[in-house]
């Protein structure tokens, strides 16, 4: 969406390691991907849906999974991350799942400061070089975009502000 995309380029115009795109998330492939599934890694709609349709519809049943194993009540909350391997077939393509919401619903900013700081911390965490990341929280979230990428801003600032203090 143009209109997110103009927005990103606002909040992050200071950060030269960030590249705002416009397109097709998939038009390079980095080592991993953001997804903001919600708490039960239920993901058939929005960019949910475009992650299983491109990496095979196995990839919700695996992050269930996973997140029983780590979670036994089986479902990770707003603020925290589980990371799977994008496909059965290519180790170097990471899904971090960083849900925006509990169940599909209206949120607000918060959330998606929330999901971003966890999920780039994460990504840095993990040594990933490139991480793509999706408008946060403005499909069904309904968060305008201007309030979005401004969240998604502070969270990834957040996020290697931690994590190069951790470094020290």
């Amino acid at each position: 969406n143009e209109g997110l995309v103009e927005a990103w380029k606002t909040h992050f115009v200071n950060d030269s390691n960030v590249t705002v795109q416009h397109g097709d998330i998939f038009q390079t492939m980095p080592q991993a991907f953001v997804s903001p599934a919600n708490s039960f890694g239920i993901m058939d709609g929005g960019i949910d849906r475009y992650y299983s349709d491109t990496f095979g519809w196995n990839l919700s049943k695996r992050l269930q999974e996973r997140i029983k194993w780590i979670y036994p009540l089986g479902e990770v909350l707003v603020g925290d991350c589980v990371v799977i391997a994008a496909t059965l077939d290519n180790a170097d393509c990471w899904m971090i799942s960083a849900p925006t919401m509990r169940l599909p619903r209206r949120i607000t900013a918060e959330n998606v400061f929330l999901a971003t700081r966890v999920a780039v911390f994460e990504a840095l965490s993990q040594g990933f070089k490139e991480l793509a990341i999706p408008g946060m929280g403005t499909g069904v979230g309904a968060v305008p975009y201007d309030e979005a990428a401004k969240a998604m801003a502070y969270g990834y600032g957040a996020a290697v502000k931690v994590f190069n203090e951790r470094l020290k």
